[in-house]
């Protein structure tokens, strides 16, 4: 017990003997010194704590027609096992019957693995795809027709054929809730 309460003891003293060593060379350091100290420190831990914005840009491009007007919603995943939800999506309005851009434009904290286009519609309708840009981390991947049969999978609701130069999608009633849409597969293939 004695041994601890002594060794207790010398640690104190060795403590003040550090702070005052370290306090006396402080005060002797002249002003120059001091502000590049200050400076080095300032540099090593911004970056640990400040400006901590994680934040990147996705942007999904989607280049395409329909026969009548629809809303086209966009929905990320930043994991496979993550559900689609509300707040990761964006919703465009398709009005013309001639070919169209609806780009879309995310902040997001890591690059989605996935991506679900939901045809927001209540009749069944016609759509030509011509191509899908996306661009992440500077990274610019485009999907044109002879790379779509491989990139999406469609729920029971769109039927899709694949021709030269388009993707044609067509939605399909069924018994269920009507809700058409299709599906990215893996991402990270592409934009790693």
């Amino acid at each position: 017990m004695y041994l601890f309460s002594f060794s207790f003891l010398i640690l104190k003293e060795f403590k003040k003997i550090l702070i005052s060593v370290c306090e006396d060379l402080w005060n002797n350091i002249n002003l120059k010194v001091k502000t590049n100290i200050y400076i080095f420190l300032l540099i090593i831990t911004l970056p640990l704590f400040g400006c901590n914005n994680k934040s990147k840009v996705f942007t999904v491009e989607l280049y395409l027609q329909s026969n009548s007007p629809t809303d086209i919603q966009i929905f990320y995943c930043a994991s496979y096992f993550e559900d689609y939800s509300e707040e990761n999506s964006h919703i465009k309005s398709l009005k013309e019957k001639k070919p169209s851009v609806l780009t879309y434009v995310f902040q997001v904290e890591k690059t989605p693995k996935r991506l679900r286009i939901d045809f927001n519609t209540s009749q069944e309708i016609s759509l030509e795809i011509d191509s899908l840009k996306i661009i992440s981390n500077n990274i610019e991947y485009i999907v044109k027709s002879e790379r779509m049969e491989g990139f999406f999978s469609f729920n029971s609701q769109v039927e899709g054929h694949f021709n030269d130069d388009k993707l044609t999608l067509k939605t399909i009633k069924t018994n269920e809730i009507y809700d058409p849409y299709i599906i990215t597969k893996n991402l990270s293939k592409y934009l790693y």
